[in-house]
């Protein structure tokens, strides 16, 4: 797992699922611009980033990270 998964995770269920990213971002209870900011954190992966790092840190002691929707 790393960045850009999620953030075509993301992308697609904003996608098929909400009207607007205003309606998604509502939903997590953030603001559009917010929303906005970690999609584009997200579709950056860089490598330093905290869940970039997070993900391999974990992959490498033997997990695998599986992200689903409730």
């Amino acid at each position: 797992m790393n960045s850009k998964k999620l953030f075509d995770i993301l992308d697609k269920d904003i996608r098929n699922n909400y009207d607007t990213k205003t309606e998604f971002a509502r939903k997590a209870k953030i603001t559009k611009q917010r929303l906005n900011q970690l999609l584009l954190i997200l579709e950056a992966n860089r490598e330093s980033s905290h869940f970039n790092t997070i993900c391999r840190t974990l992959e490498n002691a033997g997990y695998k990270i599986i992200i689903e929707k409730k």
